[in-house]
């Protein structure tokens, strides 16, 4: 009886062989576009020589530097730098990169998250100039230009683009982000050829801080010019004049603001994005 049953077992296996090996040849058997992929190995000696052939598909394991919640086609894509999650307004903010060739206008984008609240981007500023009134237009994103898009209000009054004075803004308002306290020095070559200092003014101006300006009164030795020199170029203003030519002035960064008095995202939101033609180009869930 054990022969039997194990003769019939011998049966059924070889006839699933049998119907296994009727469809891979009915697929394509060895034709098949993977029977041609990867490594394989040939049968050692004395039938072959035992070394392996063929090669492994490629992939693409490239990391992007951003983190892609969406894409509006091939124009710009939700940063990786997002705190949204905060319920400061000042401290709540995502980022856009413009990923296009052609420069994208970001103005009239608007975002309506599921409790109802929206917010629409505004103008900005390209220069900003501080304590005046500015000429404002529509904010476009060159490819990798970032726009750091916060809920509150601009401690300045203007959503501007940032540049290498703008350092200078921090030194009496809050940014969040925190801005760079990276300035162009009062002693930098090009100022030293405009302005006749003598040495004890390029010694003091040198030890000023960056980005800084001076807010104690200034030592009786330093001559009157001198005296001037720092009164008028170490701000804001005076820095964007006497910058603003040079290639690298401006930063890859706009500071755009919502002037939102209150939190605009609920924890767990779903925040839908608009183009100012509303239609949709992006939902995030965060």
């Amino acid at each position: 009886m054990d022969k039997i049953d194990a003769f019939s077992d011998l049966k059924w296996l070889a006839a699933i062989v049998v119907i296994i090996w009727v469809v891979w040849a009915f697929t394509g058997g060895p034709s098949r576009y993977e029977a041609t992929q990867g490594i394989f190995l040939k049968p050692p000696a004395p039938l072959s020589t035992g070394e392996t052939y063929g090669q492994l598909p490629k992939i693409d394991l490239k990391i992007p530097d951003t983190l892609n919640v969406f894409l509006y086609g091939d124009k710009a894509v939700l940063g990786s730098k997002i705190d949204v999650r905060a319920t400061n307004p000042q401290k709540e903010y995502f980022e856009i990169v413009g990923r296009s060739e052609t420069p994208v206008n970001i103005t009239g984008w608007r975002m309506v998250g599921k409790g109802g609240a929206s917010a629409t981007v505004g103008q900005g500023v390209r220069t900003l100039l501080s304590g005046q009134i500015n000429q404002e237009s529509d904010i476009y994103l060159s490819k990798g230009e970032r726009a750091i898009i916060v809920s509150g209000n601009s401690p300045v009054g203007y959503s501007f683009k940032i540049n290498s004075c703008s350092g200078y803004l921090a030194q009496f308002q809050d940014f969040i982000p925190r801005m760079s306290d990276t300035c162009p020095s009062l002693t930098n070559e090009s100022l030293l050829k405009k302005y006749s200092l003598d040495s004890p003014c390029i010694e003091y101006a040198s030890e000023i801080p960056l980005c800084t300006t001076p807010t104690k009164t200034l030592p009786t030795n330093l001559s009157a010019s001198c005296r001037e020199f720092i009164l008028t170029r170490a701000s804001h203003n005076s820095c964007v004049e006497d910058n603003k030519n040079n290639p690298d002035f401006y930063s890859n960064k706009w500071m755009v603001y919502l002037n939102k008095g209150s939190e605009l995202w609920n924890p767990r939101d779903t925040v839908k994005f608009y183009d100012k033609d509303d239609n949709l180009i992006g939902i995030y869930t965060y």
